[in-house]
């Protein structure tokens, strides 16, 4: 019954959101306004809060990030403009999280800490992927500085993004936190960096060290906590990354058959060991991704 209901929630949701954009075309405005998104958001966490839905607030942050996705896209769509919108879902994700682990927020509110933290951990690591490929970087370079202007808004949310980092230090429960906190830190930091000063060669590094770091930490927490979902989450992530920097630094290195057969090799090897702790973790009692959202 939960998750009948659960599902007739988000379908009311999306219903909302939907009527809203036939309301604004009968009212004669532009569809084209990602203020539609924002305004369905804030009517769809405000009924999360109000009936106390994880469902529903997953739905509304969702609203709340494609809504900023489309205004970026909107602004900062041609090259190398559109390099501040990876950067901006990373430095949101980090809010996002911090505000799941916000030492002053007690009773209902940190029932959705969960959820806080999972949108907001997927909100920083698929940006961050992509940023922790050369290929991204060599076209950063080329521009160069010179033709990268940063929005007047750009520092402003690096600075909150390092606070809201720094801030889940307060009434920290773990060891694992403070390393978070450290990383989401440096991860604003650089990303601030970048902006300013692109054509520096360290952020392929940066960046590759901190993914690598974040996900391996969030995998730690999670067998920690005995938490299957928060595992999985983490390994997912790390496998990708793993094998994107096997394909970028051995594919043009290796025989095309070397190459697969190594690798083939290498990931069977990989696959055995994280497939070895995994179920290793589930012999306990492990929490499903429902259970993890606190629903």
């Amino acid at each position: 019954m939960v998750r009948t209901g659960s599902s007739l929630l988000l379908l009311s949701a999306i219903l909302f959101q939907i009527g809203l954009f036939v309301l604004a075309q009968i009212a004669g405005v532009s569809l084209q306004n990602p203020l539609l998104l924002v305004v369905g958001a804030v009517g769809i966490v405000v009924l999360a809060y109000t009936i106390r839905s994880s469902p529903l607030l997953v739905a509304g942050l969702l609203d709340v990030l494609t809504a900023m996705g489309w205004a970026l896209e909107q602004r900062y769509s041609a090259l190398p403009q559109a390099f501040i919108a990876p950067c901006a879902f990373v430095l949101a994700g980090i809010v996002l999280y911090a505000v799941g682990r916000a030492p002053w927020v007690r009773g209902d509110g940190a029932r959705f800490s969960g959820v806080y933290g999972a949108i907001g951990l997927l909100s920083v690591l698929m940006p961050l992927y992509l940023m922790t490929d050369a290929g991204v970087w060599q076209d950063v370079h080329s521009y160069g500085a010179q033709v990268l202007t940063v929005p007047a808004w750009f520092p402003i949310v690096v600075g909150v993004a390092i606070a809201a980092g720094l801030s889940t230090l307060i009434g920290r429960r773990d060891a694992e936190d403070g390393v978070l906190a450290g990383i989401f830190a440096a991860l604003a930091g650089l990303i601030g960096v970048a902006a300013y000063q692109p054509e520096w060669g360290i952020y392929l590094v940066g960046f590759n060290l901190l993914y690598f770091a974040l996900v391996i930490t969030v995998c730690v927490k999670g067998s920690v906590a005995n938490n299957a979902w928060v595992v999985n989450f983490g390994l997912i992530f790390l496998a990708f990354g793993l094998f994107a920097r096997y394909y970028d630094y051995f594919a043009s290195v290796l025989d095309r058959a070397m190459f697969l057969v190594i690798g083939g090799v290498v990931l069977l090897g990989v696959a055995t060991i994280l497939e070895w702790a995994r179920r290793r973790l589930l012999t306990g009692p492990s929490r499903t991704f429902v259970e993890a959202l606190e629903i």
